[in-house]
């Protein structure tokens, strides 16, 4: 019995029992259906089910008779696939879609009218349902039944981690607020997490560099294609890192159900009592201590339902040794990004929607500009050293003077050597050197 069907029979059965009870308690068969109707019965699960005397008669019949597979519901298939559609266009249907399975409705539909199989006026619609009922392949060769998607799981610590943002709202002003979650794939340990007002990409990267200084490298990162995590900057640096990055497909959930079922544990233990309370601090670091406090200290402790121990102790005990890094400066270089800019004529440059000022002489030129990710400071490199851009000050430029180009009389220079002077020279040398001495010419 499918289980659709079964379902169906035990909510039946609930209502049933309550007819025979009545009748074991001395009601008389009629007068125990009559009474069951009019009072609105609930099924075993509580639901409450209209059903009239009729109905009731023919359910406990069928249930005496037949046992709980009376109480199904009787399948109502049709002899043929339509009852619009001719023979010769259902015959017609199943041998183009044996030979051309890609092929849409719509496509078969013309050849038919062109081929002049069935006369009667077809209906995309019509046909839909009569493929359906043929059981015929509708959709086209990249659709979920063609694809491989499949669950996975790894062994060792650390040899994927998963990390989503999940979205909530905080304090009593219910202000917007996302938290950065990392959770390892094998022994679903919470590496950690971040709060944030928004997802990005400098968000994102500084939440991994904050797992890596503690737990160290991973060997490969499974994320979704939210905006903090689809962009070039995580994929610049994950390749520097020597990280794996695998973005999820969208609409996927074999991929990330784990992270998704975290989810809900986690809006079920610790979103739940954040939005709307008077007494929650809605800043970014007030929250991200609670997430990692209900992180270290219930999540990562308490018994997990699939894997029958806590996460801290499957990861704690995994044989597989951390891969740590062997200098932090080193490694924070892989979080420096170099970018084009070309300088505006008013010695500006933007990077990230921020303008910063240049230094003097760089207007109408084009620059290399580095952005340190970590330290949310972009540099150039002016007279062979690295120097760090300001935010422009509009407020203090409009008070502070201009400075003016020195003027031609104020530059010192050597005089000018022509050619006739040069070639004079050279001819007609000085008989007496710079130090006044005398020497001949060779």
């Amino acid at each position: 019995m499918p289980s659709g069907l079964k379902d169906i029979a035990i909510s039946r059965y609930g209502v049933v029992a309550l007819v025979l009870a009545k009748v074991a308690a001395g009601r008389s068969f009629s007068q125990a259906v009559l009474d069951i109707a009019k009072s609105a019965p609930h099924d075993l699960s509580g639901k409450e089910i209209r059903v009239t005397a009729r109905t009731l008669f023919r359910w406990v019949t069928a249930y005496k008779k037949y046992g709980l597979d009376g109480l199904c519901p009787k399948s109502r298939v049709l002899k043929r696939a339509s009852r619009v559609l001719s023979d010769d266009f259902l015959a017609f249907l199943t041998t183009q879609k044996g030979l051309d399975p890609d092929a849409s409705l719509p496509e078969l539909i013309r050849r038919a009218e062109n081929l002049g199989v069935g006369t009667e006026k077809i209906s995309r619609s019509t046909v839909w349902r009569a493929a359906k009922k043929l059981n015929l392949p509708i959709f086209a060769s990249n659709g979920l039944d063609q694809t491989d998607m499949r669950r996975f799981a790894y062994t060792h610590r650390m040899q994927m981690v998963l990390c989503d943002g999940k979205h909530f709202r905080a304090g009593d002003q219910r202000l917007r607020r996302v938290a950065l979650v990392f959770i390892d794939d094998a022994t679903r340990f919470t590496l950690g997490g971040e709060v944030g007002t928004s997802e990005s990409g400098d968000f994102f990267l500084g939440a991994l560099w904050a797992i890596i200084k503690k737990w160290g490298l991973m060997t490969a990162l499974y994320i979704d294609h939210g905006p903090g995590f689809n962009c070039d900057d995580t994929a610049t640096v994950c390749a520097r890192l020597g990280i794996a990055v695998i973005f999820g497909r969208v609409r996927y959930p074999e991929g990330h159900g784990k992270i998704e079922r975290f989810n809900r544990t986690m809006k079920a233990d610790f979103v739940r009592s954040i939005t709307r309370s008077h007494e929650i601090d809605p800043s970014t670091s007030s929250l991200t201590n609670r997430l990692n406090h209900y992180l270290t200290n219930d999540y990562n402790r308490r018994t997990h339902e699939e894997i029958k121990r806590t996460p801290e102790d499957m990861f704690v005990s995994d044989p597989l040794a951390l891969s740590m890094p062997e200098s932090l400066d080193k490694m924070e270089q892989h979080f420096v990004i170099c970018e084009s800019r070309r300088v505006s004529r008013d010695q500006i440059i933007t990077v990230a929607g921020v303008n910063y000022d240049m230094p003097q002489g760089y207007a109408g030129r084009t620059v290399e500009v580095y952005r340190h990710i970590l330290h949310k400071t972009v540099s150039v490199k002016h007279d062979n050293k690295m120097i760090v851009l300001a935010p422009v000050d509009l407020t203090l430029n409009a008070t502070v003077p201009r400075a003016h180009p020195a003027k031609a009389s104020d530059i010192k220079q050597c005089p000018i050597r022509s050619a006739a002077d040069i070639a004079f020279m050279k001819d007609h040398q000085p008989i007496v050197g710079k130090g006044g001495d005398f020497f001949e010419k060779e």
